[in-house]
């Protein structure tokens, strides 16, 4: 368990959107899609913040955006890049669904 992670809180979506854009500003990010209980409205203390982002870089580079981003929202995080979408069609229904962009 990580004692970093904020359990008694929900973030409101203009708070992702304000905390994660210096994040995907500076990680180069073209764009991301809120995606899963947030974008739905039914998040809850214990929801993940699900993230679809488009973007081209290293995987040390993304692991490194993907910790600044759990730390920054002291929440858990699921991060996937679109071209992960083609590969997964369970996630891909899950980001068609219901998605908000949030960035780019």
């Amino acid at each position: 368990m990580n004692p970093n992670i904020d359990k008694s809180t929900v973030l409101t979506e203009q708070e992702i959107t304000d905390l994660c854009e210096p994040i995907f500003r500076k990680f180069k990010v073209k764009y991301c899609y809120l995606f899963g209980d947030y974008a739905k409205g039914t998040a809850d203390r214990m929801s993940e913040v699900k993230l679809m982002v488009d973007c081209q870089m290293t995987e040390p580079s993304y692991l490194r955006m993907e910790k600044t981003l759990q730390t920054t929202l002291r929440k858990r995080i699921v991060l996937v890049t679109y071209a992960e979408l083609s590969e997964h069609a369970e996630l891909k229904s899950a980001v068609a669904q219901c998605c908000r962009k949030i960035y780019g």
